[in-house]
C-alpha cells in the first residue's frame, strides 16, 4: 500500500482569508491542514476552503471536514 509523502499536499492563507489546498490530502499530510484549521479557528464562525487544486482527498481528510464543520457549525 502507497502513502503519499506530505510534500505533495500544501496549505496557504488566500487573498480572501480563505484556506488553499493543493495536491494529496489523505493520511500522511492531514495533519498539516488540522494544524491550520486550528490556528485559524472561532467557534460559530465560518472557515472557508477553497478544494479546486486538490487533486486527491481521502477518507481522512473527509473526517477532518466534518469535524470543522462540527466546531463551526457551518
Amino acid at each position: 500500500m502507497s502513502v503519499s509523502r506530505p510534500d505533495n499536499f500544501t496549505v496557504r492563507s488566500g487573498p480572501t482569508g480563505a484556506l488553499v489546498l493543493a495536491g494529496e490530502l489523505d493520511v500522511a499530510t492531514i495533519q498539516e491542514l488540522q494544524d491550520r484549521i486550528d490556528e485559524v479557528l472561532v467557534p460559530g464562525q465560518p472557515i472557508v476552503l477553497d478544494l479546486a487544486d486538490l487533486t486527491f482527498m481521502d477518507s481522512s481528510a473527509m473526517h477532518c471536514l466534518v469535524r470543522t464543520f462540527e466546531a463551526t457549525g457551518r
